[in-house]
């Protein structure tokens, strides 16, 4: 029987060093699996010495692998999901993307040169492409005014860093071409034209409009005032 007994505490071992690895209990789990072990030995050692030198070995041997295989399923299990807070960062990648302050995706601004708005000590606010938004230096701090380049999203920030010369000079070029691939918009309203039959050309005519066009001035009447007539008759 006292075999039987220490087997058993050696089982119930485990199962409280489980428990206090998966339940938060503030210590209690592992004091009381660590008086069952002690106990197991006892028991084990008044059947005989061998039995309790074998549960020590045992206890010895196993304990470590058991830490090791219930710290790496422990993040799997529902509360270790809940103590580590991994429910709350798998609903975050649900949210919208981080934007800048007119709405421009953080993530189009990957790979682009700007510049720096204020001291980035690592913090401050950078504007690329005309667009203004916070960032965060990724090395030593960058003055105002400074040329950064964008490196990555991190934490809903750009993260940046001083640009190479030759970043800056690959940015002039690309800006440059976007600016010469812009195509001048052809005028909504075009003049009026008549082509010749002769010469087969066209001339652009323009008509005024003028307000006096409407009025006929042959059935206008004007009416002569008596005081005009008046003073005509006496001037004479």
């Amino acid at each position: 029987m006292p075999a039987f007994y220490a087997i058993a505490l050696l089982i119930a071992f485990y199962a409280l060093v489980a428990a206090e690895v998966l339940i938060p209990s503030g210590g209690i789990l592992g004091l009381a699996a660590a008086v069952v072990a002690v106990t197991s030995i006892i028991i084990g050692t008044t059947y005989s010495v061998s039995m309790g030198m074998t549960l020590l070995l045992i206890y010895l041997i196993t304990t470590p692998v058991l830490f090791v295989v219930i710290i790496r399923l422990w993040p799997k299990t529902r509360i270790g999901r809940k103590m580590l807070n991994r429910d709350t960062l798998q609903s975050d990648t649900t949210l919208p993307p981080p934007t800048t302050l007119d709405g421009t995706p953080l993530d189009e601004l990957v790979g682009r040169v700007g510049i720096a708005v204020s001291n980035l000590l690592p913090s401050g606010q950078v504007k690329v492409d005309g667009h203004k938004t916070d960032a965060v230096s990724t090395g030593l701090p960058i003055d105002a005014q400074s040329r950064v380049m964008v490196v990555r999203v991190y934490g809903g920030k750009l993260q940046v860093r001083a640009a190479h010369p030759d970043e800056i000079e690959a940015e002039r070029a690309r800006v440059r071409t976007d600016t010469n691939a812009i195509e001048v918009p052809v005028s909504v309203v075009e003049p009026l034209s008549d082509r010749s039959p002769a010469t087969g050309t066209s001339e652009a005519t323009t008509s005024v409009v003028s307000p006096l066009d409407d009025v006929d001035f042959e059935v206008l009447e004007i009416e002569t005032q008596p005081e005009n007539t008046h003073g005509r008759s006496e001037a004479n």
